[in-house]
């Protein structure tokens, strides 16, 4: 098991083409990709799902970088950051 990432970046992508989202984890400090989730929805339950799958082998990140969609503005995610004693830092991501 790796140490605790201290900072993680986590965006969506959308693919017009096929219309699928893509879910990617980053270490902000590393740059390594620690996990991408592929689906045509990806709302808050999966979201915290994801991450829980991703904590069991990189343990859970000190802070996570979000931007202001609905899945990271939610009181179910809010909640599981603040019970992961996770702090949100708000993006500009595009």
């Amino acid at each position: 098991m790796s140490t605790r990432p201290r900072l993680i970046s986590i965006t969506f992508d959308n693919i017009f083409i096929i219309r699928f989202r893509t879910f990617n984890v980053i270490d902000d400090y590393n740059r390594e990709v620690l996990g991408i989730d592929i689906g045509t929805s990806i709302p808050s339950l999966r979201v915290i799902r994801y991450l829980d799958q991703l904590a069991e082998w990189h343990g859970y990140p000190k802070q996570i970088r979000v931007d202001n969609g609905s899945e990271f503005t939610s009181s179910v995610f809010t909640d599981w950051a603040s019970a992961q004693r996770v702090s949100q830092t708000l993006c500009n991501c595009l």
